[in-house]
């Protein structure tokens, strides 16, 4: 991760501290609910709202309801994990410019 950290241009012109942290717990949550074993470039566009995760299939809401998240806070989530693909799509390993994000209660 430091690594990710100097890509990121942390205390220079990029991001600042805070909204990395922010960022490695989105993703966190992001890994815990569609499975460790996931890579950059297996990640299809509805991996978000359909998945499979220990024969058990789920979405991404679903998980992040399980443990008690608000709507509010997976509505950010989804967002910073978007804008993750996006740069990934721009500058890494996978060609999918967008995810398509599942709905919240206030998105419906």
């Amino acid at each position: 991760m430091k690594h990710k950290e100097k890509q990121a241009g942390l205390g220079e012109a990029g991001i600042v501290k805070g909204r990395f942290e922010t960022i490695k717990t989105h993703l966190r949550h992001f890994i815990g609910c569609t499975g460790r074993e996931i890579k950059a470039n297996e990640v299809t566009k509805l991996l978000l709202q359909k998945h499979v995760v220990d024969g058990i299939e789920t979405d991404y809401v679903s998980c992040r309801k399980q443990a008690d998240a608000s709507d509010s806070t997976i509505r950010i989530e989804l967002s910073s994990i978007g804008m993750c693909f996006t740069w990934l799509a721009e500058n890494g390993p996978t060609n999918i410019h967008k995810l398509k994000l599942p709905y919240t209660a206030k998105n419906k």
